[in-house]
Parts: structure tokens; C-alpha cells; sequence
């Protein structure tokens, strides 16, 4: 491991120790602990991407601590990016989506998915994110990463507080900033426009 990914491996590590405690100080909190974006992101790639309307996403994992989990169900609720057309993620994407491009959400993951970049996109990335576990009244982990191929564009890890199902609020929460920390044209425009994606409005 490169000394550079092991430093955000124990950030992300030290923030998962207080995510608990603060998530816990309101219901519908959500933390992020890793951030990461390739010089590749920018609205006009996601757009190029997304021109089908549907972006083809694989989930991983099982937010919820007790009960199954409805991947498409999780997928169709997360909200669609600013600064982009509209489009859908979907578990089940029609013959017209690109799939060089998807998304993949690792719930709960091992802790050494966290920061994992390229290799959450890698042929064999089911074996390093899933298999990981919720600890009992602990906050939902989520490893979210925008591929293109099998290198990473974008990848964020957010915490969120336990929930019974993806219609509860707070797991909405936690998706809407999921995708707004995966997508972050409308939090900061002034990146898009070094990344030469125009940051007005389309």
C-alpha cells in the first residue's frame, strides 16, 4: 500500500471511531470522512455518461442492520446530480446505457475499501467491498464511486445513522449527500470551472 492511501485509510478510519457519536446527536445527520476526484470529472463527462438517462449502478452490501435491502429500489431513490440533464441510476440499466460508465455503492464495506479508488472499479472489486459488516446500532458506511472503465472518476465514503429501510428519511439523507459529495458541481462551481465544466447552469 502506498504511504498516501494509508494515511486516508487512517483518516478514514479515526473518522468512522467518532461518526457514532456525532450522528447520534441528530437523527438525520449524515459525516463525510474521504473525498476524492480525478481530473476526469466534470458535468460535460457525466453528461456524455448519463445521455441515455440512466447511469448503470451495482450495490454492494446491505445498509440496513436488519431485513433485506431492495438494490434497485436503493438506486431509483437517489437523486439525480445539479448542473447535469436529469437521469435515473438504475440496477438495471436498458440496452441504450453506456456501461463503460457506472456507479458502485459498498455499504458497510471492509475498512480497506475506503479510499480504494481504481481498485473499486477493478474486475474483481466485489471481493475487497463487500463482505463487511454494520457494527449493532452503528452508523450505514457507504464507499460511493463514478467509474469510467476501470479507473475511478470520483469516490466518496459518507456515514449516516442506522435505518430500517431506504424510504426512511435519513437514508434518503444519506444518498442525497452521497451523490452531491460524488457529483459536486452545485457545491462548487468554481471547481468546475478549473476542470473546464462551465459551473453556470445548463
Amino acid at each position: 500500500m502506498d504511504i498516501a492511501r494509508g494515511m486516508r485509510l487512517v483518516t478514514v478510519a479515526t473518522v468512522l471511531g467518532v461518526a457514532g457519536a456525532g450522528l447520534a446527536a441528530c437523527a438525520n445527520s449524515t459525516m463525510v470522512g474521504h473525498d476524492d476526484m480525478s481530473h476526469l470529472l466534470t458535468p460535460s463527462l457525466v453528461a456524455a455518461a448519463t445521455s441515455s438517462g440512466e447511469l448503470a449502478t451495482t450495490i454492494y452490501g446491505n445498509p440496513f442492520a436488519s431485513g433485506t435491502a431492495n438494490d434497485e429500489a436503493i438506486a431509483a431513490g437517489m437523486p439525480s446530480p445539479g448542473q447535469v440533464p436529469p437521469f435515473h441510476f438504475t440496477t438495471k440499466p436498458g440496452p441504450n446505457a453506456d456501461r463503460t460508465y457506472r456507479v458502485i455503492l459498498a455499504f458497510n464495506p471492509p475498512k480497506d475499501s475506503y479510499g480504494s479508488d481504481d481498485a473499486a472499479c477493478a474486475a474483481d472489486a466485489k471481493d475487497l467491498l463487500a463482505g463487511g459488516s454494520q457494527p449493532a446500532g452503528g452508523p450505514i458506511a457507504v464507499v460511493a464511486t463514478f467509474c469510467a472503465g476501470r479507473h475511478f472518476v470520483s469516490q466518496t465514503t459518507v456515514f449516516g445513522p442506522p435505518a430500517a429501510s431506504s424510504d426512511t428519511p435519513a437514508f434518503r439523507k444519506l444518498m442525497d449527500d452521497t451523490v452531491e459529495n460524488l457529483f459536486p458541481f452545485s457545491a462548487n462551481t468554481e471547481k468546475n470551472l478549473l476542470q473546464g465544466g462551465g459551473g453556470g447552469k445548463m
